[in-house]
Order: structure tokens, then sequence, then C-alpha cells
């Protein structure tokens, strides 16, 4: 175990986000407590989108943190702020990289004259990427910290997530092409299951390791609800609307399981929770036993009013925080395999899993007749979580895997 007050390493964390904290998604979620726990252990330099005065105005200070955005410094354009903003930015970012033929990003443009100030007063032992879009940033970080370690925390198998059409069959490919290149760019990277791992690393031939860190929760604020009789008859989706999964699951969930469980229990009221668009869900908010509630500021009320917790998702990677959410407020769960992939649990112990139709309204009907089997799985799917899955539990695991 390290002592927290020996803070030798310096991290440089890039997290490409206009509004990390407080984080409302589950992207936003992973970034801001993996960097929130690091702390504990290292002297942390955050990079994001988010102005830094705004972290304090918004009730989060951190002393071994510090906050950058492209606003820290000014920018010094040099000759290209006579030319115009498209030819400025193509001709800077190529300048700025080196590079002939690749398209200018985002994060190049507003990040690299940070970067450079912060080259005159420290040298990082670590630069930790969040995304592949960070990774867009690696010519510039070469440049100025050739001798850090570079990681890039994977999310997803990003390319795995992208449905290949004629529209973006472009980005899909340079997604693959650059998932199976990480060898070329990082040292290693970060996943948040086994499955993930194996994925990214045969796509690189075996070329690159990467370590398994699983999403976690804050135990602590989304914290268990010991008494829930008086929400049996209420069911719980949680998660983006516009990300494509979820979308499709609870759109699957409506179409072919809705019917049968309100069939078997008259009474049963749908409450889904999430930002995006609402417009594929306007059948379901016709159904007068279905509450489409949308975005919410916070979700622990939703999570208190409501019992199981459905995580129907058909696709996708990664870990589902909101499967570690429902855990820890202390919802029953009902999900798919896919929903619950990266998670390390017992069916019929921690939730109910099931791939298809029947058997997945069976588990909802199933709790809903013997309220006293959801209680009983979600005790134990408490415990899993404050023993396995809490974010101080997994960076200390990850830390000591370093044995820094």
């Amino acid at each position: 175990m390290i002592d927290s007050k020996n803070k030798k390493i310096q991290i440089l964390h890039i997290i490409p986000y206009g509004n990390l904290y407080p984080p409302m998604n589950g992207g936003q979620l992973r970034c801001f407590h993996l960097m929130d726990q690091l702390s504990k252990y290292f002297e942390i330099d955050v990079l994001s989108y988010q102005s830094p005065n705004s972290f304090l105005d918004r009730g989060y200070e951190n002393e071994n943190i510090t906050f950058y955005s492209p606003n820290s410094f000014v920018k010094n354009e040099s000759v290209f702020k006579y030319l115009p903003k498209k030819t400025k930015n193509a001709l800077r970012y190529r300048w700025l990289t080196k590079t002939i033929f690749e398209s200018a990003t985002q994060e190049v443009l507003e990040f690299e004259h940070v970067i450079e100030k912060l080259h005159k007063e420290n040298t990082y032992n670590w630069v930790v990427f969040e995304h592949l879009s960070a990774m867009s940033l690696i010519p510039i970080i070469k440049q100025y910290f050739p001798k850090a370690k570079y990681v890039l925390d994977a999310h997803n198998v990003d390319h795995l997530l992208i449905k290949p059409t004629s529209v973006n069959s472009k980005y899909y490919k340079k997604t693959r092409k650059l998932e199976s290149t990480l060898f070329k760019h990082v040292h290693e990277f970060w996943a948040c299951s086994k499955n993930d791992v194996d994925i990214l690393e045969q796509l690189n031939a075996n070329k690159i390791r990467g370590k398994v860190v699983p999403n976690g929760v804050d135990i602590h604020t989304k914290s268990y609800v010991e008494h829930k009789s008086d929400t049996y008859s209420t069911i719980l989706f949680c998660g983006t609307l516009d990300a494509s999964p979820n979308k499709e699951g609870i759109l699957w969930f409506y179409n072919n399981v809705w019917s049968i469980v309100k069939a078997n229990k008259p009474n049963i009221k749908l409450l889904v929770v999430g930002k995006g668009d609402k417009r594929p869900f306007r059948d379901l908010e016709l159904d007068p036993q279905i509450d489409v509630i949308g975005e919410v500021d916070d979700v622990a009320p939703y999570y208190r009013e409501s019992f199981i917790a459905i995580v129907p998702l058909l696709s996708g990677s990664g870990t589902r925080l909101k499967i570690l959410e429902a855990m820890s407020f202390g919802n029953p769960i009902v999900t798919t395999s896919k929903g619950i992939e990266g998670i390390e649990y017992e069916i019929g112990t921690h939730a109910l899993v099931a791939n298809n139709i029947e058997d997945f309204s069976s588990n909802i009907i199933q709790i809903l007749n013997a309220p006293n089997i959801g209680e009983e799985l979600r005790i134990n799917a408490y415990k899993l979580v404050k023993n396995k899955y809490d974010w101080s539990i997994i960076v200390n695991n990850l830390i000591e895997e370093y044995e820094i």
C-alpha cells in the first residue's frame, strides 16, 4: 500500500469534457472518480474544457488536483491569426502535429498551447488519455513529454458501438484502425472488462497489454435505501437515451416484454429516466403507465421511488455503470448478459439475467409476484458493490498492481 502523502509521481490526465463536474453520465462518472481517487496517491494536472473556477463554484475542491482549460493561458496563433478560420485551423494543426493528411481535431487546436506552458514547469511520469479522442494529442505530448508513460482509458471498444453504414463507414474504419494500432501510440490501456481487454489485445496482435479497471460506484453518494415495500409496483430504466445500445434496449423491452408484464400485473408502472431525444419514444409516452421523464439533475429520487431496475441491453461493450448504480441504491436488477457484462456476479444471487423475451418477462413477473426474491437480490447486490466495486477499492487495487 502506497503512502498517500508520498506523491512523487505526477500525472497529466486529459479528460475532453465540457462538463466533468458534477458528473451526469457514465463517461463523466468514470473519468471523475478515477481522477478523484488517483489524486489520493499522486499529484494530478487535469486538462478539460470545463472552466477551472467552475469546479470550485460547483462544490468540488481537491488540493492534489490542478485544473486547466483552453482559456487557462493565452493562445499565441502567430501568423495563422490573419487567415480565415478554416484555413487557419487546418494549417495550424499540420504545423503542430507535423502531419499532412490528418484532419484537424479540436483537442490539438484547443490544448496545444496549454501543454506547452505546462511543459515549462512539469515533468509528468504518466499521461492518461480518456477516450480515443484525447489520443489526438499524442503528437504534441510526445514533443513535450517523451519519457512519460502513456495510458489510454478505453471506456468501450468503440468500433463495436458503430453500425457501419454508407454514411459512417469512413468513421467506422478510422475508429477500428486506431483501436487496432494502439500499440503504436500508448504503452498500455485500461478497459472496463476482461472481454474488452481481450478484444483490444487481439486487435493489436498482442503487441500491447491492457489492465481491467472496472467501472465502479460511489456507495456513499449512491446510498442504499433500506425500505422499499411501497415501491414494489414500479420499474425503472435509467440511461442516456441517445446512446444506441440504450435506445435499442428500451425499445426492445417496450415492443416485446412490456405487454406481457402488464397482462400479469395491470397496476405496474415504468419510469424512463435519461438525457436525450425523446422522439423515438413517443409510443411509450402515449402509454398512461409509462412516464418518460428524460433528463434529471439527480437520479437518486427515481431509484428510491422504484423497485426493479431493468437493463435490457442487446449490444455495446464496457461495464454498465447503471447496473452498479442500481445495486448501490438497492434496486433488484433484471438484465441481459450484455447488460451485466464486465461485472463479477452470480445469476440468481446478485441479479436475474435473461436474453430472450419469455425469460426476461418471466424474471420481472417473478419478482413482482414474490417481492422477497427482489429483497434478497438487492441485499446481495449491495454487498457485492460495497466489497468490490466502490471506486476507492478499484483504484487502490490498480495502484497495488503497479507496485509503485
